[in-house]
């Protein structure tokens, strides 16, 4: 959506230009034709902008659909962003006055900043939107780096050190037995000589 936003900013900005040149007095009629011709092109290309899609989804919001985009930022699905649609073709962004116009002459500055305005207005939401995202996702690659760390402090035993561990104390568990046996068999010889 900021990439078309950044263009439509882009063509207002050239519309701004044209209007400048057309109340310019020193410019014949046929230079404010031209400048006519090109602001009609200029009024097409908004409107194309205005129905932009990304993998089959609206950009920008229109009559009759939702405003938002609902995004996921945590691994339960219990947390999420809302992406704001801009609304190009709406009323307070003064874009549809751009794009209604009948030609430049009739078209009021006012009209042209309103709408540069309300796309800079847009944008700056957007990159709100994209920082929040972006503070989000560093989280989530936190959390998966400690459950990562974690799963890998529990599955990676030194299994050569717990087998030496395990053969030190069996040896002394064995060494133990055999110590008591003869300890206990020593007693035994003794009594039967006093017998």
């Amino acid at each position: 959506q900021d990439g078309a936003l950044k263009t439509a900013g882009k063509v207002l900005d050239r519309i701004s230009e044209l209007k400048t040149l057309q109340l310019d007095v020193t410019k014949s009629s046929s230079d404010k034709t031209n400048y006519e011709t090109e602001f009609g092109a200029l009024q097409s290309q908004l409107a194309s902008l205005a129905a932009e899609q990304f993998n089959g989804v609206s950009i920008f919001a229109s009559a009759g659909t939702g405003n938002t985009l609902s995004v996921s930022i945590d691994q339960l699905n219990t947390q999420s962003v809302d992406i704001t649609k801009a609304n190009l073709n709406g009323t307070s962004g003064n874009v549809t006055t751009i794009t209604g116009a009948s030609d430049l002459a009739s078209l009021a500055i006012s009209s042209i900043t309103g709408a540069i305005e309300s796309v800079a207005t847009s944008r700056a939401q957007n990159g709100a939107e994209y920082s929040r995202l972006a503070f989000a996702a560093d989280m989530l690659s936190t959390n998966k780096q400690n459950l990562e760390s974690a799963n890998s402090r529990i599955m990676d035993v030194d299994v050569a050190q717990e087998s030496t561990q395990m053969a030190r104390y069996s040896i002394l568990v064995q060494s133990g037995t055999a110590m008591l046996a003869q300890a206990n068999s020593s007693s035994q010889i003794a009594l039967k000589l006093l017998g």
